[in-house]
């Protein structure tokens, strides 16, 4: 996941629990109590913020070939649109 925008990070992060906790219940191992585990739901914007990251990274290469002698800068971070954001976790002050 290092390899990716920080700011996609957290709705991989996201998804990764949710399959977590889907593959504890799967095997039996969380308690009866659906409330408790109501956050760990799959983030529904990850697939448009992936083709956001895949069309950054695109420029990005795009850029450098077209011109690979040239200095290029750093890489801008994915700018996410705010219909796309995560809504904050649980105890978290309102982060993703």
């Amino acid at each position: 996941m290092g390899l990716v925008s920080s700011a996609v990070q957290p709705y991989l992060w996201r998804a990764a629990s949710h399959f977590r906790i889907m593959k504890l219940a799967f095997e039996g191992k969380l308690d009866n109590d659906p409330q408790r585990y109501a956050h760990y739901v799959y983030p529904q914007q990850l697939d448009e913020i992936i083709d956001l990251e895949i069309k950054r990274i695109h420029g990005r290469i795009d850029l450098i070939q077209s011109n690979p002698m040239l200095l290029h800068p750093p890489a801008a971070e994915l700018a996410i649109p705010d219909h796309l954001k995560l809504s904050g976790w649980p105890g978290s002050s309102g982060k993703p």
